[in-house]
């Protein structure tokens, strides 16, 4: 979980050095909320939603270059009521920024 959570929230670094890639983790980003995540052998909502919020700032910092605004408009908006506050108040920040 760590290490997935590190990769999410630091792939803008790649994706500014090489945007021919942005698609493509984006496309992999979106996924994270039909994903599994485990603690300890244990179905975790906590590390899934942590996996979220890491995703709403990959978004935040590669909106301008995207072509799925949409779909990351959308990502944020299913996230404003996420049981874990940082991650609510990330969406809320980023629709805030990036709404049309």
């Amino acid at each position: 979980m760590i290490t997935a959570n590190n990769v999410a929230g630091n792939a803008f670094k790649f994706v500014e050095k090489n945007q021919e890639y942005e698609n493509l983790i984006t496309k992999e980003m979106l996924k994270i909320p039909g994903n599994t995540y485990l603690h300890k052998g244990e179905i975790s909502p906590e590390c899934r939603n942590i996996m979220l919020g890491s995703a709403i700032e990959y978004f935040d910092k590669v909106f301008d270059i995207s072509e799925s605004k949409e779909q990351m408009l959308e990502f944020a908006e299913g996230q404003v009521n996420n049981t874990r506050n940082k991650v609510a108040k990330t969406a809320e920040a980023f629709l805030k920024k990036h709404r049309m």
